[in-house]
């Protein structure tokens, strides 16, 4: 069973799992694909928003915070495309 990320791991894209693994082996073994590099700015503008939606949530804004949470889905589509771009070209290679 899969455990919850912690906080520190959903508000940072540098602690969370995919995070660990970009910035170490994803980069050091894929950093030559432009999506590589192009992943960081969505996946960082992911974790952005998600701080943010905890923040409203916890002062009970939970209206503002589902406004913001609209903005997850088209994220996520984008950092999987880059995901699935990398996939192809590494078996490519």
């Amino acid at each position: 069973m899969a455990r919850a990320a912690t906080r520190d791991q959903a508000v940072s894209h540098k602690e969370c799992v995919p995070g660990t693994w970009y910035y170490a082996e994803g980069l050091q073994s894929y950093g030559h694909f432009a999506e590589m590099k192009d992943l960081e700015a969505p996946h960082a503008e992911l974790h952005k928003l998600i701080k943010e939606i905890i923040g409203l949530r916890e002062v009970g804004k939970t209206a503002e915070a589902e406004k913001v949470y609209l903005k997850i889905e088209p994220l996520s589509r984008q950092i999987v495309a880059y995901l699935e771009r990398i996939e192809e070209r590494s078996a490519q290679a």
